[in-house]
């Protein structure tokens, strides 16, 4: 296997754990907060995938951390340098366009391996858009429902196994297709 395969392997692979990690919590926050079950969940999760998979991305030259602060206001600070999408690369295509025009071999290992870091702000990001949209969630139920995934992914040690099974258990809702 070459290392631009390992790399979309690599990547691939941690996308499903940060799913789980994430929309795991947020099911679970959802639930706790708001009594959500089934329909809305479900709406919610795919609202969101739709988002992260066809609305942004290279083809459509926007990020999600992009599109959630166009949308609600929100900018997330995405690392903890506290920098937001439009000072890193890997978010900001005007940035990304005059960096890595054409693009190497080493270059899309590397960018494979920058934007695993920040799948689980690009998930919670989706999710915030999707809700806000779907649900008419406001900023600060947005904000609140952020912080409160944060603390349910620490309460599981980001346990996505058990996230997934604990969410499944309470709402009846599978994050992945069975």
């Amino acid at each position: 296997m070459n290392g631009v395969a390992k790399a979309r392997r690599d990547f691939r692979n941690e996308t499903f754990r940060q799913i789980s990690i994430v929309y795991g919590a947020a099911e679970i926050a959802l639930y706790r907060d708001y009594g959500w079950k089934d329909d809305r969940l479900m709406k919610a999760f795919e609202g969101a995938n739709d988002i992260f998979m066809t609305e942004c991305g290279r083809e459509q030259r926007k990020s999600v951390p992009q599109l959630l602060e166009e949308v609600t206001g929100i900018n997330l600070k995405v690392d903890e340098n506290g920098r937001s999408w439009k000072e890193l690369a890997v978010f900001n295509y005007d940035i990304l366009d005059k960096r890595y025009s054409h693009q190497t071999p080493a270059m899309q290992i590397l960018m494979f391996k920058q934007e695993q870091k920040w799948l689980g702000v690009c998930l919670i990001a989706a999710l915030l858009v999707s809700l806000y949209r779907n649900f008419d969630f406001d900023q600060d139920e947005l904000l609140r429902l952020m912080n409160d995934v944060a603390e349910i992914e620490m309460e599981y040690n980001l346990d996505g196994k058990r996230l997934e099974d604990d969410g499944k258990k309470l709402t009846g809702v599978a994050i992945f297709k069975e």
